[in-house]
């Protein structure tokens, strides 16, 4: 982790400790939308940052541990370690799996909203169609789908993909030859499944 992205998370855990600390000032017995989006969000780019799936589980490992620092009036740099420590756990056990023990047979399912946020940033429509399609119903290798996944956050272009959804002209689209060129094998096959359900 680079000095510069560290002091960013220590700026952003030090602007979610502020919130965390005005909960008392909060009427919770109205629901406040603005403040639990602004901590979600907070939340949402620390992850980022530090280099952790967008998952609820990681969203509540954060809070306790933040809510924790703030009763003990510790400072971001322990918070900043332990995520770090929890990323690279999280890392090793998706490395030590093999693609047989993360897609299993269909009878076994996966629920995909649990492991595609690890293999592809987070869930979305593409990584969702290589996995149900694909994989399930057009009987493509679990390594296939697995380097496709990896690709996809690497190149960090869900939005990308996204905006070819909305162009009936896709193949002419620069986005979309930039990403064939790039590496993506299945997203001919994603877009052109896409616009024949939207007709």
């Amino acid at each position: 982790m680079g000095t510069q992205n560290k002091k960013q998370i220590t700026q952003l855990l030090n602007q979610y400790y502020k919130l965390l600390k005005s909960q008392g000032e909060v009427t919770f017995s109205i629901y406040d939308d603005q403040y639990h989006l602004s901590l979600f969000q907070c939340e949402t780019e620390i992850l980022s940052l530090i280099g952790l799936p967008n998952r609820i589980q990681n969203h509540h490992s954060l809070y306790e541990m933040a809510m924790k620092a703030v009763k003990d009036n510790s400072d971001a740099t322990d918070i900043v370690e332990k995520m770090k420590l929890l990323s690279e756990k999280q890392q090793q056990n998706i490395d030590s799996d093999n693609s047989n023990s993360i897609f299993s047979g269909s009878k076994n399912r996966h629920n995909p909203f649990e492991i595609l946020p690890d293999l592809a940033g987070n869930v979305n429509g593409y990584s969702l169609f290589l996995y149900n399609k694909m994989l399930f119903k057009e009987g493509l290798l679990n390594e296939q789908v697995l380097d496709e996944l990896k690709l996809l956050k690497k190149l960090d272009c869900v939005w990308d993909i996204y905006l070819l959804c909305f162009d009936r002209d896709y193949k002419h689209n620069k986005i979309y030859q930039e990403l064939g060129k790039l590496g993506l094998k299945y997203l001919s096959a994603y877009l052109k499944w896409y616009h024949s359900r939207i007709k």
